[in-house]
């Protein structure tokens, strides 16, 4: 995945406007789920960076271009990073392997070392075919890498804002991974991952009010709803799962949170544990967590991209 080492000055203005008590959330929390841990706690920078890039007949990363203005240390380090990247072929309706083109989505995290300096890396890639951005290209000379879900949401019930978070003035939210029943209830639900955003105050409470926000999602995720596209093969595990983020988002308070937060924006994260269910299926999942999304994804598929990594592509 690599990794490079910043100064601690080219990320002093993300940290000038931001505050973590007693390096909170460095305590893991309670487990509300049945999900196994995969990380523990951390406190750590997180940012997402949006590009597109070509995929070649053998797999390899031909072209790419980031979209979100990004300092040159950040640019050098994904450059270095696609340079290793390989794809199973993509093959066009004759099934020969063909150029293909993909929008992605990249997670850059840094992690504050022992000497005061930054060791970052790009935690994840997601790979989309562009529906919904602005400037998407209509004639494109390569054929776009697509992806597509059979899940619609019925009904989303009401989510009460956790009180220890509404009384300490913290943004946050938490990432529900869902195996929907062929009748469209959710037959299990686990917290993938939650974080505070820009929190500061006591660590223990705010470890506390992560883990309300937590027991609140699941709760509500559980009497959730959904419908199957016709034809969707419900025998197929993988065709019934799907993640969906939840904000909280303060009246009045910094929109860090949601669509709000810029590609190429620092956010200080206090993430809890990132957990993988119990039930699930490895292959074909795309795997995310809570420095991936935006808010603006709603229910994400999790098969979201025909785009198979071979190696060297960072996912989660």
């Amino acid at each position: 995945m690599g990794n490079g080492k910043f100064p601690l000055a080219m990320l002093m203005l993300a940290l000038s406007a931001m505050s973590v008590g007693q390096d909170a959330m460095a305590q893991v929390a309670k487990p509300v789920t049945n999900g196994v841990e995969l990380t523990k706690s951390e406190s750590v920078l997180s940012m997402r960076v949006d590009g597109e890039m070509v995929v070649s007949p053998d797999g390899r990363v031909t072209e790419h271009r980031i979209t979100t203005e990004l300092p040159a240390e950040v640019l050098s380090l994904i450059d270095k990073n696609m340079a290793a990247w390989r794809f199973e072929p993509v093959k066009d309706q004759l099934g020969n392997p063909t150029h293909a083109k993909t929008y992605m989505r990249l997670t850059v995290v840094a992690r504050k070392q022992g000497d005061g300096n930054y060791s970052a890396l790009v935690e994840n890639a997601r790979f989309h075919d562009g529906e919904g951005r602005r400037g998407k290209s209509k004639s494109d000379k390569h054929a776009l890498i697509d992806g597509k879900s059979g899940v619609r949401l019925l009904s989303k019930p009401r989510i009460d804002y956790p009180p220890l978070m509404l009384g300490n003035d913290v943004n946050g939210a938490a990432l529900a991974q869902l195996l929907i029943a062929p009748d469209g209830s959710v037959e299990d639900v686990v917290i993938v991952q939650s974080a505070l955003f820009n929190a500061k105050g006591d660590a223990d409470i705010l470890d506390k009010a992560r883990a309300e926000m937590e027991r609140n999602v699941l709760k509500a995720m559980k009497r959730t709803r959904y419908t199957f596209a016709p034809g969707t093969d419900l025998s197929e595990i993988r065709n019934r799962l799907g993640v969906i983020p939840v904000f909280f988002q303060m009246v009045g308070k910094k929109n860090d949170t949601d669509a709000g937060r810029r590609a190429g924006q620092w956010r200080i994260e206090e993430r809890g544990p990132r957990r993988a269910p119990l039930w699930e299926v490895k292959e074909g999942i795309e795997r995310v967590g809570i420095s991936d999304v935006t808010g603006v994804e709603g229910f994400l598929p999790s098969r979201s991209s025909n785009l198979k990594p071979l190696s060297g592509v960072p996912t989660l």
